[in-house]
């Protein structure tokens, strides 16, 4: 489920050149940070269940406003690297009380984007969504900025 984008969250994502965009800006909810884990009941014939975790995955949509602006708006950083195979890198930063710094926690992997869509809201603004998927063998993870 999304949740609103916190004040001192912030997201980049790399383009189609592989340089890392702020497009923090323009997104207004963030969802799936961080990974999920398959739940593997172990227990036997007749005892009490009890879980080990399985594989990791996760995927991360992204909402906001729809930004043409060359090389650092979301629809120029979004279009140019939806559909593709490619695996660019993806940043959520997560700040305490104030923009992230070094040392506070960051979110980040390499993805793929899979759906790009652009619509207008009811008020007539446009709005985009987007889907990343983990694009590596290596797994999204936590560190710091």
């Amino acid at each position: 489920m999304s949740k609103r984008i916190g004040k001192f969250t912030t997201v980049s994502v790399d383009d189609s050149g592989n340089t890392a965009r702020d497009i923090t800006n323009d997104v207004t909810s963030l969802g799936g940070v961080p990974l999920t884990y398959e739940e593997i009941e172990v227990g036997g014939y007749g005892q009490d269940k009890y879980y080990l975790a399985g594989r990791a995955d996760n995927s991360i949509t992204l909402e906001g406003f729809f930004n043409p602006t060359a090389t650092t708006g979301s629809h120029t950083v979004l279009s140019g690297i939806d559909g593709s195979n490619t695996a660019r890198t993806v940043t959520i930063g997560y700040g305490s009380n104030a923009t992230p710094t070094g040392g506070d926690p960051e979110f980040e992997g390499e993805f793929i984007c899979t759906e790009y869509t652009v619509t207008p809201d009811l008020n007539g603004a446009m709005m985009f969504s987007a889907k990343f998927m983990p694009g590596s063998s290596t797994l999204p993870a936590w560190g710091t900025v």
